[in-house]
Formats: C-alpha cells, structure tokens, sequence
C-alpha cells in the first residue's frame, strides 16, 4: 500500500486510508483546510473545514458522501471507541461528531481500554496539540484561528450530546467493500427496531434478491471461462431431455443466477480468476447502475433482463434517468437504447466494466431460443492461491466422494472436530489431491464423515449441514 499521492495516481488501486489520502490531498490543493480522521475501529476518513459554516465537515470519499457524521454509528452499527482527527498542525479527539452515546456506560467502557478517564485522554491530546505547533513555528494568527475553531467545536460537541439524538437518520450499511467482508465486520446496517428493521427488509426485497451464496469457486484448474446468458426457463428443475439449467446466467458450467419477471439479473465475474463474486437481482437500472458504482473497473460482467409488459411496473423497470443511463455508461458495449425498448422480451449481456472488448456481447430479443455465450481464456500463469470459506446450514446439489481414508480414517472422521476435518481436507489438497480431481471443497457435520464436492456441488441448498469451498484470496 502506498502513502504517496503521486504513487497512489500511478496505482489508482486502494482502500479507505488510500481514498482518504488523495482527497485529502486534492481538498488541499484547492486552498480547502482538511484533517484526516482515524477510527481506531479501523476507518479512515476526512473533514474539511467550512469558512462560510465555519465548522469541520465529515468527508468519506472512499463511501462518496459528505457531512453525514451518523453513517458509522446509526448507518453501519459501528461501536465506536476514539476518532482522532489530526492536521500537520493540530490534533483532537473528534469522537463526539460520531455518535450521540458518548456518556453511555457501553461506550465509556470502550474508550477506558485505551485510556483510564477522560480527564487523562483530553490532557494527552492538549499535550500532542501543542507539541504540533511548537514543531511546525505556528503563527499568531493561525495559532488564534485554531483556538476559535476548538471553543466552537467544544461546544457543538456537550450540545449534540446532551440532546443524544440525531437531527437526521441514516439506517444504510457500508457501500464499499463485498458483502462477506462487511458481514465479517457487523457494518452492513444497524436496524435500531423491529418495525425498522421489517421496513428495511421489506424495501431491499422491492429492489433486490441475491442468490445462493455470495461468492462461488468453479474451479482453479479452469483456464478457460465460459458465459452463458439465457432465457430463464419457468421450471427450477433442469430439463431431462436437454440438460439445460433452469438459470439465465451460467458461468464456467456453474449456474449463477435465476431471474425474476420483470427483473434484472447481474453477475460479477472476477477477470483473473474466474471467481463468481457476486450474484443478484435488482427491480430496476436505477438500482443496477448504484450497484455497479461500487463494482472496480476491469471486472466481466453478466446481464439478464427479463420483461413482462402485461405486468405493472413494467416502463418503471425499463426507464433511465440521467444518473443511471452515466452509471451504466461504465459498461462497456451495453446498448442502453435496447434496455428501455418495449418490443423485445429479453436483454443479454457480457462484456466488462469501463472497458469495450471485442468480445464484449449485448442482445435484445424476443426468441426464447436465442443466448449469448462467450468463451475466454483465462491468464493464469500460476496456480490461484485459495482459502476456504464455510457456508453454514447447507447442502451441495450432489457430493463427490468421501474423504480417502489415506488421509484421516473413516472412525477418525466421524469423531473429528470441525477444526481437524478442515485441517484434514487441506492436508488432502496439498499433498496432491487438487492435481488428481475437480474437488473444489467439503460438506460434513457433527457426526458425519468428510464429503468432498466439485463443481455440480452448486447451488447449495439450505439444511443443517456445514460446507466449506475455497474462494480465492483476493476476490
């Protein structure tokens, strides 16, 4: 990772602390005063000092959102503990922008693992203030600038907390990062109630449904990635005579994702890998072209849209406005036009985000036997490094084999812990197991032997089991 801004133009690549940086950087450059603030929960962002509000402004360029200090704390269920905000000149603890708990026993709690009371916490960040200025021969007016800006900010701070409540809500999770990473660290939303919350569930269901799981591995012995993208057939069982899958959308034999009618399918395909990173559902463009926001440039992407004009909604779900028809511009050979036409049934997709390959396919239609499939080689020079991850509470569609006995015993097997059945199914990989096989992962359970799975293990099914399958590391 880099720290440099020059380095970080070159690279364009980064997270938070990366996004932080270059619009730290950028907000100086226009003669904007900005300081950067850490969370010691692990975010890094920046405020921005107003002259015509004369006060400090919250900047998350990494989420793209301005002045809404509630978004950790109300939006994404952050338990705050510090939030120091830190110029080359100045440094104060800024954490009363960040919540409206502050005097609760849970977050003084928090706060006395790092210091033993506030008294001691407020003189440490006095002390390292003043050092900053001392160090840097901070002028007089400048030194009178800084202190007029902590008196008013003292006192925004005991009003805000004091009144402990916020004067508008926000209730929306992390935007940036994927769905099993915000999970891992409890920010995709903190719903406060549970009329809320079933408010909440109630519109993403309008607007979106994903499926199966979030991410699947065909397999890190393919070089070859095939897309197929087709009409969804009305049963969800595949048909005996042509063995065709009931989904729209199939990646490398894989199906990745069935449709709704009058509905939007997406698949997100990693372009090193093959990895499947995200399968979903959306109501309209509107959604899909939000969604695509966050989706990093280079990655294949899958369409299916589906149209229903007898239904209701129907001209909502195919209608652009200006900002969805700029979001999906990033779309490389996507025929917007074709996607808010009411004569075809259907619009197929493949191609890849702010780039316009040859390969890169769209076609509207209305003949049930028409698809698009698009083969590529892959450019794997080495074999991918994988690590496992664990779908609790289901199933495969068809297991592999068991686990040879060469590796753990059958009796061993039944008795084993989750820990050492893992630890087993990895001995099996490196010690030549992924070079004589598909096997793509494991299914078991309390009591049960180790089932190994490929790739007709998808889609899983929910149930009481545990299966685990490696992903790549940087998907």
């Amino acid at each position: 990772r880099f720290n440099s801004p020059r380095a970080l133009f070159e690279s364009r690549r980064g997270r938070c602390g990366e996004f932080a940086n270059l619009f730290g950087t950028y907000c100086r450059a226009l003669g904007f005063d900005a300081r950067f603030i850490r969370d010691f929960t692990d975010h890094v962002w920046v405020e921005v000092w107003s002259a015509r509000q004369q006060r400090w402004l919250h900047a998350d360029s990494c989420e793209g959102l301005i002045d809404r200090p509630n978004m950790y704390e109300q939006g994404w269920g952050k338990k705050l503990n510090y939030c120091i905000g830190a110029t080359h000149d100045s440094v104060a603890d800024v954490t009363r922008r960040y919540t409206r708990k502050f005097y609760s026993d849970d977050f003084q709690a928090r706060r006395r693992e790092y210091a033993p009371d506030e008294n001691t916490s407020d003189r440490i960040f006095l002390q390292m203030g003043g050092a900053l200025r001392q160090m840097n021969n901070v002028g007089k007016g400048r030194l009178e600038d800084l202190e007029k800006r902590e008196k008013t900010e003292a006192k925004f701070f005991g009003t805000v907390q004091l009144s402990g409540v916020w004067d508008v809500d926000y209730r929306e999770g992390r935007i940036s990062g994927s769905i099993a990473w915000k999970a891992a660290r409890h920010e995709l939303g903190d719903n406060t109630t549970k009329e809320e919350g079933e408010e909440k569930k109630d519109d993403i269901k309008e607007d979106t449904q994903t499926f199966f799981v979030e991410s699947v591995y065909p397999s890190s012995r393919h070089k070859d990635l095939t897309i197929i993208v087709q009409p969804s057939m009305s049963s969800n069982v595949p048909s005996p005579t042509t063995n065709t899958h009931p989904e729209c959308i199939i990646v490398s034999g894989v199906p990745a994702a069935r449709t709704m009618t009058n509905g939007i399918s997406v698949v997100i395909v990693d372009e090193a890998s093959g990895c499947i990173l995200q399968s979903a559902a959306y109501s309209n463009w509107s959604t899909v072209g939000c969604f695509l926001d966050t989706v990093p440039d280079g990655r294949i992407i899958a369409i299916c849209f589906i149209r229903d004009d007898e239904q209701d909604g129907s001209k909502t779900v195919s209608s652009i406005d200006d900002s969805a028809s700029k979001k999906l511009g990033r779309i490389g050979g996507f025929d917007i036009e074709a996607a808010t036409m009411s004569t075809n049934s259907w619009l197929f997709y493949v191609g890849q985000l702010n780039y316009h390959p040859k390969w890169a396919t769209c076609l509207a239609s209305s003949d049930s036997k028409q698809s698009i499939k698009v083969s590529l080689q892959l450019n794997i020079t080495s074999p991918v490094k994988a690590r496992l991850r664990s779908e609790v509470n289901t199933v495969p569609a068809v297991v592999s084999t068991r686990l040879p006995e060469s590796t753990m015993p059958l009796k061993t097997q039944l008795v084993a812990s989750s820990f050492q059945k893992r630890v087993a199914f990895n001995a099996y990989m490196e010690n030549g197991g992924s070079q004589n096989s598909t096997v793509t992962g494991y299914t078991t359970r309390h009591g049960a032997p180790i089932y190994l799975i490929d790739d007709t293990a998808f889609p899983f099914q929910k149930s009481d089991g545990q299966t685990h399958d490696p992903i790549p590391n940087d998907s």
